[in-house]
């Protein structure tokens, strides 16, 4: 049988010992149980990609380009809302006035 050494920080170790140690396993048994699932697999038992992390546009808005790229101007929407509560800013009479400014829109 062969040895495997690997470095990892000791704070990462920690973690890692007391997870497995909460699934009923110690840390070489998590690493071959890992090596015999990417030999069953032929490749790395699960997928390995890089995620884009949404990016903030500060724009005072809280706009931000998302994962996947797509940007959300929350301006446009403010802007709307805005308009929205100068639509129905009352004041208002009764309820009745108030659902018919609503339902005028």
């Amino acid at each position: 049988m062969a040895t495997i050494q690997i470095r990892v920080d000791d704070n990462v170790k920690a973690a890692a010992d007391s997870l497995f140690a909460s699934l009923g396993l110690d840390t070489s048994t998590a690493v071959r149980m890992f090596i015999a699932a990417a030999l069953d697999n032929r490749g790395i038992p699960f997928s390995v990609k890089k995620t884009r992390q949404p990016m903030e546009i500060n724009d005072g808005f809280g706009s931000y380009i998302c994962e996947y790229g797509h940007f959300h101007d929350y301006s446009k929407l403010k802007s709307r809302l805005d308009e929205a509560a100068k639509d129905t800013a009352g004041p208002f009479n009764s309820v009745d006035d108030l659902m018919k400014s609503l339902n005028d829109e």
